[in-house]
């Protein structure tokens, strides 16, 4: 029985697609522009970091008194 692709996958597509649609952003951005908790976000973003499909940006904005990496489609 196919279930269709799995929750992570599905997710993953959609921190992606945000990125390429929406540019370069934080975690908080994309966080805040899809409607997702950071649990579930962070590690979708390091799943396509590792896989290289996106990349640290190399610009870095101050949230809350802190650098926030700026992430990039590769």
């Amino acid at each position: 029985l196919d279930m269709g692709p799995r929750t992570s996958e599905t997710l993953q597509t959609r921190v992606y697609n945000y990125l390429q649609e929406n540019g370069p952003a934080t975690d908080i951005q994309i966080q805040v522009g899809l409607g997702m908790d950071g649990s579930t976000e962070r590690p979708r973003r390091i799943e396509l970091f590792n896989q290289g499909r996106i990349v640290d940006h190399g610009v870095h904005r101050q949230l809350n008194g802190r650098n926030a990496t700026v992430w990039a489609v590769a």
